[in-house]
């Protein structure tokens, strides 16, 4: 395949899936180009790995994260603007944000001998709260709770912008109301480094298992490492269940006692010494320290992802240029069925009106007269035969010349007795002088009078003059 054939984005409905963002374990994320009318708009594309796509259980999950984040309204949870298919591979459309995972601005700041600013990571995981808690507070379409429980929470799924605002991603593994795919009894959900403790037990869980996984978020951007070792899974869960915890301080001496203990409070083992609802945490972190402002922490993420995030705009430029906002890139409309057959049962009306029309036309059309037909005589003259219907109306190269006597019987009869469609000036004049009707039988005067008292022309006593 040429480069340029390989730059051709694929199709899917009114978008087009142009490069690739990002990859995980079972998606893709895609730059993609809503295409319209005369507009276009940049969106982000995440598409289920083809082998996933063939599972259930997956396309199920896909389906739950659309369903459930579409219920989430708020400026802190990612948008999912529309589910399409590429290639029969199911995908949904969010919004693009241009920014990075929490969990590589953490990477990023460690590999330049840094550490999160403490009022920065404070601020991120202060939005990541605010949005945690309007997804636990969601309804369904009739007003009833639909008791979200992300139960993904980690620094993998919280997005972070050049805007400032941070915004919960990947609602997958959510647990939910109505959901299509649930968790078998057995299974854990959830990347075990920000589980709770009660999730091992398998039991009843609620949303404060999002607040403890929050905790160990705020806990890891203070300091830049890990809360527990990773070392080996079963180490893992013995540390959550039992190993001791530290104050984020004792790594970064500069943290805060107050942002400490809110820390350390989220990260309760007894769910009940916990903060209730992550709005509670959320406000407890604002009363602990002074949070920056968005455009500071928008400041913060260019500063330590500018590479990655220049190298992206430049993409994200030539995809622009590519698919602009011009008509005629819109993706063509194809008519359903439907429409297909609306369309010919119209044009089939149309044509049967047409012909109906032209037949009623040719019905009632009046029929032509015929135009008499000219002998010559030998004289030169051309004059009418004689028929059995009147002529109405001489041609108008006859000579309309007039004898005294017919012009005094014309002006005392003409006006009241002529029939509506002869003009009394076009009835013939009786012959004068040189008249080649003079001295002929009968034209003396040219015209008779019928019991109506109409005249009628003679038609004997009518010629025409080469």
């Amino acid at each position: 395949m040429s480069q340029d054939q390989a730059n051709v984005p694929r199709l899917a409905g009114r978008y087009a899936v142009c490069d690739e963002i990002a990859a995980g374990g079972t998606a893709t994320v895609h730059f993609g180009r809503l295409l319209g009318q005369g507009f276009a708009r940049t969106v982000a594309i995440k598409r289920l790995h083809p082998a996933y796509a063939r599972d259930p259980q997956f396309t199920g999950m896909f389906l739950d994260e659309a369903r459930l984040a579409a219920r989430i309204r708020h400026p802190n949870v990612c948008s999912i603007l529309d589910v399409v298919t590429v290639d029969d591979v199911p995908c949904l459309v969010l919004d693009y944000v241009h920014g990075e995972p929490l969990a590589k601005l953490i990477h990023a700041a460690v590999q330049i001998d840094e550490t999160v600013p403490y009022d920065v990571a404070a601020g991120i995981v202060c939005g990541m709260l605010h949005g945690l808690h309007e997804a636990h507070e969601a309804t369904d379409e009739q007003g009833e709770p639909l008791h979200i429980i992300h139960r993904d929470v980690s620094p993998q799924n919280v997005l972070v912008g050049t805007d400032g605002v941070p915004r919960v991603v990947d609602f997958g593994l959510a647990k939910a109301v109505g959901r299509l795919q649930n968790t078998a009894e057995g299974q854990l959900k959830g990347k075990l480094g920000y589980m709770a403790p009660e999730q091992f037990a398998l039991a009843e869980i609620d949303r404060r298992v999002d607040v403890y996984s929050a905790a160990v978020v705020l806990w890891e951007s203070l300091t830049g490492q890990f809360l527990f070792d990773r070392s080996a899974p079963s180490s893992l869960m013995h540390q959550i269940l039992e190993g001791e915890v530290r104050p984020p301080s004792a790594v970064a001496p500069d943290i805060p006692a107050e942002l400490d203990e809110v820390c350390l409070r989220g990260l309760s083992r007894n769910p009940s010494d916990r903060f209730e609802t992550a709005h509670d945490m959320a406000v407890a972190i604002e009363s602990a320290v002074v949070l920056p402002s968005p455009r500071e922490i928008g400041a913060w993420v260019e500063r330590v992802a500018g590479d990655v995030l220049r190298e992206r705009a430049r993409v994200l430029a030539r995809i622009e240029a590519e698919h602009p906002s011009a008509p005629s890139l819109s993706p063509p409309r194809t008519p359903s069925p439907a429409q297909e057959g609306r369309g010919r049962v119209a044009l089939s009306i149309g044509i049967a009106s047409i012909v109906v029309a032209i037949v009623l036309l040719l019905a009632f059309w009046p029929p032509a007269s015929p135009a008499p037909a000219v002998s010559e005589t030998p004289a030169g003259t051309a004059v009418l035969p004689e028929a059995s219907a009147p002529v109405a109306h001489p041609p108008p190269d006859v000579p309309a010349t007039t004898t005294p006597d017919a012009s005094a019987d014309a002006s005392t009869d003409a006006s009241t007795d002529a029939p509506a469609d002869i003009a009394p000036e076009s009835l013939p004049a009786a012959p004068s002088a040189g008249d080649p009707r003079r001295g002929r039988p009968g034209c003396t005067p040219p015209y008779t009078v019928d019991s109506e008292g109409i005249r009628r022309p003679k038609r004997e006593c009518l010629v025409l003059s080469r």
